[in-house]
């Protein structure tokens, strides 16, 4: 049969006239001439849905299609938090949805200039005495792995322990190796000067201090090499603090990492990303 006009419930008809034919379904899947109700229109629809029939459900098991993952190039996470997932199965993470991680650098392992640091094999610690001054350092290379967030700034971390609520005068110096590029000559003075954690007023803590991030040269790549250098500059020699070294006896150092903000697993290529 032809339908007409349709009405249900209180709206009205449409098309609107002062007379409708109102319709119901019959058993064969056809439209009579009974009056229906809200039901009958869904059971008719799911009597034609499906692949083909172009109707869009709003929901999947009662969720937006918003929260379903996209095969390829869908970001899983909110705004511009995610994690994207391109066409070859690379995952990349934006926004806040990136990670830190370390490159670490136990002290035992690096090397050491000069006799005022040496080793401490009772304690696994690198000693600085009180009369070590910029010719005394402990020395090492660390490679960016490909996990870096490209540009994001590096943060040198020294793990030792604080016998005293003063802080050594603790010195790095440091020289990025861009790879592919010229070597650079010239070392970059960084004041290691935050703590991470407040001391308690006595006894020995492990003790986490930092400087600002160091921050990539132009032309920063995958693979780059940093080159650090760690001193204690008692006498104050580069100037960069307020006065002489005040802290009392040696500094004790347990480990040496730099932290690094991560956006990936890896690099979906050898040498770039």
């Amino acid at each position: 049969m032809t339908i007409k006009y349709i009405k249900i419930g209180g709206l009205g008809t449409f098309p609107y006239d002062d007379t409708y034919e109102p319709w119901a379904i019959d058993t064969d899947g056809g439209i009579s001439g009974a009056g229906i109700v809200p039901a009958d229109i869904l059971a008719a629809l799911l009597s034609v849905a499906g692949a083909g029939s172009r109707l869009d459900a709003d929901l999947l098991d009662g969720q937006h299609g918003s929260v379903f993952y996209l095969k390829e190039g869908g970001p899983i996470g909110e705004g511009i938090n995610y994690t994207e997932c391109a066409g070859d199965g690379t995952l990349t993470q934006r926004g806040a949805a990136t990670t830190f991680n370390d490159l670490q650098g136990s002290v035992l392992s690096l090397k050491q200039l000069g006799s005022g640091v040496s080793t401490n094999s009772t304690e696994n610690t690198a000693e600085f005495t009180t009369e070590a001054n910029l010719s005394d350092y402990l020395y090492d290379n660390y490679q960016l792995n490909h996990a870096w967030l490209l540009g994001s700034g590096l943060n040198l971390h020294i793990h030792w322990e604080q016998t005293s609520a003063d802080i050594p005068n603790m010195l790095a110096r440091y020289r990025w190796q861009k790879q592919g590029d010229a070597k650079t000559s010239t070392w970059t003075d960084h004041v290691i000067g935050t703590n991470a954690f407040t001391y308690p007023g006595s006894g020995t803590i492990n003790q986490i201090s930092h400087g600002a991030p160091i921050t990539p040269p132009a032309g920063y790549g995958l693979s780059d090499v940093v080159q650090i250098r760690v001193f204690r500059d008692n006498l104050n020699t580069s100037g960069l603090f307020a006065g002489a070294d005040s802290y009392a006896g040696a500094w004790s150092i347990s480990f040496i990492d730099i932290h690094i903000q991560t956006d990936a697993l890896g690099s979906n290529t050898e040498f770039s990303k």
